[in-house]
């Protein structure tokens, strides 16, 4: 149940920053996965239970971003047992050579072929800023690539058009954070930003879960917090990866991530990478 939010507009808010990404991954606990890394010609960490080894998150050397979110859907609901990874959406963007709009065009066209999923590509313009697009297979009148304009967003596990509590919630959060980042330090920053991910605060009744998980409220509460853990005795899932995206005027780019590490004491570690894009 993970979240993004972005803004794209830094500099026209008076800041050094031309884009500022943060990402909360939300899994099993005890998922196996790897801790952020270049392979295959991008940076992130992989899902190392899956065949494919796909990713929620990464980044390549030219500015192109790709980030897969989960639609919640009820638990009982029948899978598809030859579904493709959806990490292997992000994972098949960052490695392939096609930009957004044409990766879009044939995701559209394989869709329903996948388990819900949301879709959030960013890659550099002419204009050396960058543009965001998002897709999404559930919950929506028609499967398609949209595309925003600058500015700052959110998004959950349910399309923009519905958004989740918590979703509103941390898009709110995160633009009043942004808008108290002038003067502070890379490291000043961070901290800041690293406020939103860890934000307990459950946001409920929340009609878009009771919808999507059609389960009692006693069940989707734990997930209408942006920092999700539930209790040890219901399940082994929650908040177990936390990235921080900073790329600024320069094309200077910082990638933080703080993982999980150690489920039973609670002990996190930090990967940070930086570097210029190309």
């Amino acid at each position: 149940m993970c979240v993004t939010f972005l803004c794209t507009d830094g500099i026209e808010r008076g800041l050094p920053f031309k884009l500022i990404l943060i990402n909360n991954r939300d899994e099993m606990l005890e998922r196996p996965t790897s801790e952020s890394r270049w392979e295959d010609g991008y940076l992130a960490g992989r899902d190392e239970f899956a065949a494919e080894r796909g990713t929620w998150l990464g980044i390549t050397k030219d500015g192109r971003i790709g980030n897969i979110l989960s639609i919640t859907e009820p638990l009982n609901k029948a899978k598809k047992p030859d579904a493709p990874s959806r990490g292997a959406i992000a994972k098949n963007f960052l490695t392939g050579n096609k930009g957004v709009e044409e990766f879009g065009e044939e995701l559209v066209r394989n869709a329903e072929k996948y388990h819900g999923f949301h879709f959030v590509g960013l890659q550099l313009n002419a204009a050396r800023f960058f543009d965001v697009y998002c897709l999404t297979n559930r919950l929506v009148p028609e499967i398609k690539l949209h595309k925003w304009p600058k500015g700052l967003y959110g998004f959950g596990n349910s399309p923009r058009s519905s958004q989740m509590q918590k979703v509103v919630r941390g898009e709110k959060l995160f633009e009043e954070i942004v808008g108290n980042l002038h003067g502070k330090n890379e490291d000043e920053v961070m901290e800041s930003l690293m406020t939103v991910l860890k934000d307990t605060k459950k946001v409920y009744p929340c009609k878009q879960y009771e919808i999507q998980t059609e389960t009692p409220f006693d069940f989707y509460q734990h997930l209408t917090s942006l920092f999700v853990r539930f209790p040890p005795n219901v399940i082994k899932y929650g908040t177990r990866c936390h990235t921080i995206i900073l790329i600024d005027k320069d094309d200077r780019v910082t990638f933080k991530e703080t993982r999980l590490v150690d489920v039973v004491n609670e002990k996190w570690q930090t990967n940070i990478h930086t570097f210029t894009l190309q």
